[in-house]
């Protein structure tokens, strides 16, 4: 997401800053075209100070149900951006549970915001429910359709059966068999795709750590997200797959962009809106093995000209945000 953002930015003069908790080095490793400086008061306070305009840049703000963090961050940036009188505005974003549109504190932050483009329809229509001027909320598209439209991935691999599972700090007790259940598409190879680096619970590294010692060794773990890798090169390395089960967003773009066949486990709101988006088969957690199985087999790639128009749709959002600020 972010580095379609940073390509489609390239032709704008413009510095960008940005304040993050984790290893500042690997993020400028990473992206280097943006001034990285570390997530402490005083640091947050400098770096809205000293900017012409603050950018909230895809994810998901609106979420409640697993944590009240980017709440809590949101409510701080704009007493910040209040502060030091500077527009807020915000770019590709989308909403993980129906819940968090009733945060009265997220809705304070959006009526302080100028203009919000968001991700899909979903989150369109749950936010023109609670903010009184419908010109500020604008359809678009998330930004990583950019990304990967310049970055061509791999075709997928005919046989290759690929799973990036995550669920949110909780167990999914039919993950074995779920597993089991697979193996009538008779895969010739197992990967299991970890695009989270932390060992959380309910993650890709957790949940494999979980699994019997059959099926450690039938699947084959490839974690995408190394430290010292450039950004372009994720793309030439990304195991496209026949087939792709998964409750990670971003990876259900890739996959439709490398062509795979894809079910989403639609663990939250934002899961059940991409599949939506892609025209892509979404299931509840709680769907048995042979619903999910079912689901693989009448799955179709996604046609590579409705990616073409999502990809057009971002960057037009991009422009028209460096327009409004003057770039």
């Amino acid at each position: 997401m972010l580095a379609g953002f940073l390509q489609e930015m390239r032709k704008f003069k413009a510095r960008i800053s940005c304040c993050s908790p984790y290893s500042i080095n690997t993020l400028a490793y990473r992206f280097p075209e943006i001034e990285w400086m570390p997530y402490t008061s005083e640091s947050r306070d400098y770096a809205i100070k000293s900017c012409d305009v603050w950018l909230g840049l895809g994810g998901s703000p609106f979420q409640a149900s697993v944590s009240d963090w980017f709440t809590q961050h949101l409510v701080e940036e704009a007493q910040l951006c209040a502060n030091h009188q500077k527009p807020m505005y915000f770019l590709g974003i989308g909403g993980q549970d129906e819940q968090a549109y009733t945060i009265a504190e997220l809705k304070a932050v959006l009526d302080q915001s100028e203009r919000v483009w968001v991700r899909d329809e979903t989150t369109l229509n749950l936010l023109n429910t609670i903010i009184p001027d419908k010109t500020k909320v604008v359809l678009a598209e998330d930004l990583a359709h950019i990304y990967f439209q310049n970055n061509p991935l791999p075709p997928p691999k005919i046989g290759r059966l690929s799973v990036t599972l995550n669920f949110d700090y909780k167990n999914w007790p039919t993950l074995e068999n779920t597993l089991k259940g697979l193996e009538p598409l008779k895969p010739i190879e197992h990967v299991w795709l970890i695009q989270e680096t932390r060992s959380l619970i309910g993650a890709e590294k957790w949940l494999y750590s979980t699994l019997s010692t059959e099926n450690q060794k039938r699947w084959y773990p490839v974690d995408i997200n190394q430290e010292h890798v450039f950004i372009a090169d994720i793309a030439t390395v990304w195991p496209s797959s026949e087939w792709v089960l998964t409750s990670r967003f971003h990876t259900t773009l890739a996959s439709a962009w490398a062509g795979s066949k894809i079910a989403v486990i639609a663990t939250n709101l934002k899961l059940s809106s991409v599949a939506k988006a892609c025209g892509i088969q979404s299931l509840d957690p709680s769907a048995t093995p042979t619903e999910l199985l079912k689901a693989l087999l009448e799955a179709q790639p996604v046609p590579k000209s409705r990616l073409m128009i999502k990809a057009h749709i971002a960057r037009q959002a991009v422009n028209e945000f460096a327009t409004l600020v003057s770039l």
